[in-house]
């Protein structure tokens, strides 16, 4: 029912906030003429129907964008504790959405980064369905 869907509306919230950097970035780029060719491929190199795109291979762009990522996620949860042992309970919502969004965000950027990390969403083994 529509309720439950409203329940998932400061997780979206949180998200679209931690998306920022990336999206900034891309903005930056597009200022000073950083202009790409979109080329479409399979993302981890998927050919078949019974391959498992959890398991293989991507390739990121390594930058520094997770690091900054990273840093506003410190940035608000530091300020998200500060204001809850303030007692300023006006600020606390949206300070979590910030302290969520930019903590998720940085830590898919990092699991991408570091595929030796154990993170719950990586080898559960689904087959990609076509």
């Amino acid at each position: 029912s529509w309720w439950r869907e409203i329940l998932y509306l400061p997780a979206l919230l949180a998200l679209t906030i931690g998306l920022a950097v990336n999206n900034a970035w891309a903005v930056i780029q597009g200022m000073f003429g950083a202009t790409g060719e979109f080329t479409r491929t399979p993302k981890y190199g998927i050919q078949t129907k019974t391959l498992q795109w959890k398991k293989a291979k991507y390739s990121v762009a390594k930058n520094l964008l997770p690091f900054v990522e990273v840093g506003f996620a410190a940035y608000f949860i530091y300020f998200f504790a500060h204001e809850a042992a303030a007692k300023n309970w006006f600020a606390i919502p949206f300070l979590a959405l910030f302290a969520g969004g930019f903590t998720y965000v940085a830590a898919c950027s990092l699991a991408q980064w570091f595929p030796q990390l154990r993170v719950p969403w990586r080898d559960t083994g689904e087959v990609l369905s076509a």
